[in-house]
C-alpha cells in the first residue's frame, strides 16, 4: 500500500479493529474504540477473545507507564522514610515503661497519669527531660541516679534547676522570667518558679484561683506595702482572659462579615495589632511588670473594638 493510502476496515473483523487506526483518530480515541469492541465481544459467549488482544486494548503509552512507575517508587520511598522515623520515636524509655505500672506511691502514680494525657507526652517530653536520670537503664537504682529529686528536700536550688529545664523548650518565657524581681528572690532562697503558675506534668497554666493562692504565700500582711498584689494579679489575669476571648470573637465576627472590602482589610490589620498587644502583655506578665501588663491588655481590647466598628 502506498504512502497516504488507506484500506477499508471490516468492523466485524477484530484484527482490523485492533490493529488499524485511521489518521484522523488520536491514540486515546483509538483505544476507546478498542475497549468498546472488547465489551461488545464479551457479550458474545461463542466468541473467544485472545489474551494478547485484551492486553493490547488496555495498554497505556510507554511514556505514561514510566511516569506511573516513578511515582509509585517515590511514594514507597517517602512512606518508608516516615515509617523509619516513627520507629525511632517508638524507642522505649525506661522511665515511661516502668511508671506505666503502679509504684505503690499514689502521688507518683497520679503524676504519671497526668503526664500521659498531656501535650508534654504528645511532644515526647518524657520524665528524664525535666527530672534527669538515665532513661536507657532498666534497673531503678541506676535509672534514678542523678535525678533532681535525689538532692532530697526541694530547695530554691531545685526550682532554679527545674526552671532551667523548662527554658530548654520555653526559651523566651524563661529569659523574661529570669530578668524579673521574682527570679531574683528565688535566687536568694525564696520566690516563685515556673511551676508556681504552670503544671509541670500537663504543661497547662494553672487557674486564676490557684495562681492567686500562691501569690498570697508571700504577699500578705508580713510583706508591708505589697498586700494588695494578689487582688491586682487576679484582676489582670481575669482581664487578660477576657481580652483573649474578645479578640478571638472579633476575628470570627469579621470573618463572617460578607465579601472582602477595604474596611474588612483595615479591620484585619487592627486585629493583628490586638494580637501583638496580647503577646506583649504576656511578656510583661512573665517580667512581673503589672502596670505594663495592664496597659497592653487595654490596647488589645481597644484595637479589637476598632476592628469590629470598621465592619459594623
Amino acid at each position: 500500500m502506498g504512502v497516504g493510502q488507506t484500506r477499508s476496515v471490516d468492523p466485524d473483523n477484530p484484527k482490523d479493529v485492533f490493529d488499524t487506526r485511521t489518521p484522523a483518530q488520536s491514540p486515546i480515541e483509538f483505544n476507546a474504540t478498542k475497549l468498546n469492541m472488547v465489551n461488545k465481544m464479551r457479550k458474545q459467549p461463542a466468541f473467544s477473545i485472545p489474551s494478547s488482544l485484551i492486553f493490547s486494548s488496555v495498554r497505556v503509552s510507554h511514556h505514561h507507564g514510566w511516569v506511573i512507575l516513578f511515582l509509585t517508587i517515590l511514594v514507597l520511598m517517602i512512606s518508608g522514610r516516615a515509617d523509619a522515623q516513627a520507629d525511632r520515636k517508638k524507642v522505649k524509655n525506661s522511665c515511661v515503661e516502668c511508671h506505666k505500672q503502679s509504684t505503690g506511691n499514689p502521688e507518683v502514680d497520679r503524676h504519671y497519669f497526668q503526664w500521659e494525657d498531656s501535650w508534654h507526652a504528645a511532644k515526647h517530653v518524657t520524665c528524664d527531660k525535666c527530672h534527669g536520670g538515665k532513661p536507657d537503664e532498666t534497673l531503678p537504682a541506676v535509672a534514678h541516679a542523678d535525678i533532681l529529686e535525689s538532692e532530697g528536700k526541694k530547695t530554691a536550688s531545685y526550682y532554679l534547676k527545674m526552671d532551667t529545664k523548662c527554658g530548654q523548650c520555653h526559651s523566651e518565657e524563661y529569659v523574661d522570667f529570669s530578668m524579673s524581681s521574682h527570679y531574683r528572690f528565688l535566687e536568694e532562697g525564696e520566690g516563685p518558679s515556673c511551676i508556681t503558675c504552670h503544671n509541670p506534668k500537663t504543661g497547662h497554666t494553672l487557674s486564676v484561683q490557684e495562681i492567686v493562692a500562691s501569690c498570697v504565700n508571700c504577699h500578705n500582711e508580713k510583706l508591708k506595702g505589697y498586700e494588695h498584689i494578689p487582688r491586682v494579679a487576679r484582676l489582670l489575669l481575669d482581664t487578660l482572659s477576657y481580652a483573649d476571648f474578645f479578640v478571638q470573637w472579633a476575628q470570627e465576627f469579621i470573618f463572617l462579615k460578607g465579601k472582602a472590602t477595604k474596611e474588612k482589610a483595615w479591620a484585619r490589620s487592627k486585629l493583628v495589632d490586638a494580637e501583638i498587644e496580647l503577646f506583649k502583655s504576656k511578656k510583661q506578665w512573665h517580667l512581673f511588670n503589672l502596670n505594663d501588663t495592664e496597659a497592653h491588655i487595654k490596647k488589645a481590647i481597644e484595637f479589637a473594638l476598632e476592628a469590629k466598628k470598621l465592619v459594623d
